[in-house]
């Protein structure tokens, strides 16, 4: 062994590999400081869902309400390091729903629902997100602390409408700012690791935030029409923010065909539709659950969100049809549980995800979203390092991808505003 090699136990590890593993490990942050600071899409974002759990349990405190062990088992930072894809916390679908419900009984006035959208705005743009569509569940919450006088469903859309328009005159006057471009990801071999070579050509671009009104399907098929009715009243008097209706909630729970009627509503006045598909096994032909996702395909709605088992006749029909698919990394294999049997690595679990593979492999339409960033510990810049490191997709398909979800949105002038600034 010369004098620069390095010993590793009764192997070696010469000069040579030593500057390959750190020109790898310099690719690798390259590649996470690109992506950080890429402008982003974020198409499939419950309300909720995005709450900060230090919010979260201080609006529990504040109403002496106890939260699930679910929830509070696992207490960490919201913004964890984006480098590590390790599931802290247990997240089947069935937990999900139990956290719901907690974050259901402390957001319980019109105030709160202001300061958990002002907070969820604020958090997406921390990630350079470019186009947001919030989607959220109308309800009737308390108009003050006092919790004497109860607002209606318009109330609440309208509580949001006003954070987003506040928000977007308090960001649109910032001056943009240089980040990033994807040519520092063709320096390989950087002989000064603390050196950053970035070359600043990508703009951070102000926020734009867009609704969409989400169809409980745990309730009844009037309390869905009457959310749809709702929507369209929104969309003429708020076109530039009420985009679309989404049917989602606990997918055990009723039929799509209780909620047809109220979707056609909806969609007859010019809103866009996205139906949350395919969450529990559909595999089996002539089962209740295959006849739905079936049903849900047919209606070939303008988006699908997460899509996730269906058997193969319908995920081709989905692809000729080409109707796009919201993927959720860290949501899919959490809620599928498909990292337990390797220690919570999200990696291999996302490895093992039933569609994702088609879906890139065909380079189907598909956007790359959150789903509930608080309660799966997640946000945008991790989800396409998730999406990177598990399938080696490569810088240049992350930005395809990304551009892409642009022609999926449901504000039909978003694709022409932002497409030149994302190639820049």
């Amino acid at each position: 062994m010369g004098p620069n090699d390095y010993s590793l136990g009764d192997g070696g590890l010469t000069e040579e590999h030593a500057e390959e593993e750190s020109g790898a490990r310099n690719d690798v942050d390259r590649l996470h400081r690109f992506v950080e600071r890429m402008p982003k899409v974020e198409l499939h974002a419950h309300l909720n869902g995005c709450v900060r759990e230090e919010t979260l349990l201080e609006l529990a405190a504040e109403r002496q309400w106890t939260l699930s062990s679910v929830l509070v088992t696992h207490h960490h930072n919201h913004n964890n390091s984006n480098n590590s894809f390790t599931n802290a916390r247990s997240r089947s679908l069935s937990d999900c729903f139990k956290v719901f419900e907690d974050i259901g009984k402390c957001v319980d006035t019109l105030p709160t629902l202001r300061r958990i959208a002002q907070e969820a705005l604020e958090d997406f743009a921390q990630h350079h997100v470019a186009y947001l569509e919030l989607r959220s569940t109308p309800k009737c919450l308390w108009t003050d602390s006092s919790r004497l006088v109860q607002g209606t469903k318009r109330d609440y859309v309208e509580t949001l409408l006003s954070v987003f328009s506040e928000y977007e005159t308090n960001t649109t006057t910032q001056e943009a700012q240089p980040t990033v471009s994807s040519s520092d990801l063709n320096h390989h071999h950087n002989p000064d690791p603390n050196r950053d070579d970035i070359t600043p050509t990508f703009q951070r671009l102000p926020l734009i935030p867009r609704l969409i009104l989400s169809i409980d399907r745990s309730k009844s098929a009037q309390d869905a029409m009457d959310t749809a009715q709702l929507a369209v009243e929104l969309f003429q008097c708020y076109p530039d923010y009420v985009v679309g209706v989404d049917l989602g909630g606990n997918p055990t729970k009723n039929d799509f065909c209780h909620f047809r009627a109220a979707l056609n509503v909806a969609r007859e006045a010019g809103l866009k539709i996205t139906l949350h598909c395919g969450e529990i096994p559909c595999s089996e032909e002539g089962s209740e659950a295959f006849a739905e996702a079936k049903a849900m395909v047919d209606f070939a709605p303008h988006r699908l969100g997460h899509a996730l088992l269906l058997p193969p006749l319908l995920r081709q029909q989905v692809m000729e049809l080409k109707i796009p698919v919201e993927c959720c990394p860290t949501s899919n294999v959490m809620t599928l549980e498909l990292a337990t049997h390797c220690d919570g690595n999200l990696i291999e679990g996302l490895q093992s995800h039933p569609q994702l593979a088609h879906w890139l492999d065909a380079q189907h339409p598909m956007s790359i979203s959150t789903d509930d960033s608080g309660v799966f510990h997640t946000n945008p810049t991790r989800e396409l390092l998730l999406l990177s490191e598990s399938w080696n997709v490569t810088h240049t398909d992350l930005e395809r991808i990304v551009l892409d979800s642009l022609h999926h949105s449901f504000d039909p002038h978003i694709p022409s505003m932002l497409k030149d600034s994302f190639l820049q």
